[in-house]
């Protein structure tokens, strides 16, 4: 069984119907199994439930690929902190000196290349 997924989107959004439906589709092609729509089924009952449950799942996952996409807050946010300042040299050594047990550092650049003496 598998939460189909979009590439632009994310997970694509299902009603507990569909998730339902797709469960009953997968045993009777996987299986042999053929359940009925009796909605008060012991398996309807028991995968309505689990549905939810998927649902609740996919619409978090959304969630977190919309912070995570270009353009979400995540990147945005990160985005807001960087800064001419943030990324110089100095800034650099900062961060590395404050690794324990950094004493020294040394950072020499060239086209393309920084090579980084700790």
């Amino acid at each position: 069984m598998s939460i189909v997924f979009d590439s632009d989107f994310g997970i694509l959004k299902r009603t507990i119907k569909d998730i339902v439906k797709s469960k009953k589709e997968y045993l009777r092609v996987n299986y042999g199994i053929n359940i009925d729509d009796n909605q008060s089924s012991i398996y309807n009952i028991i995968a309505s439930s689990l549905a939810l449950i998927e649902e609740e799942v996919i619409n978090e996952l959304n969630l977190f690929f919309s912070k995570m996409r270009p353009g979400g807050i995540y990147w945005t946010t990160i985005e807001e902190h960087i800064s001419s300042k943030s990324t110089t040299y100095s800034a650099v050594k900062s961060a590395l000196l404050n690794l324990d047990g950094v004493e020294y550092t040394n950072i020499k650049s060239s086209a393309g290349k920084v090579n980084i003496y700790i």
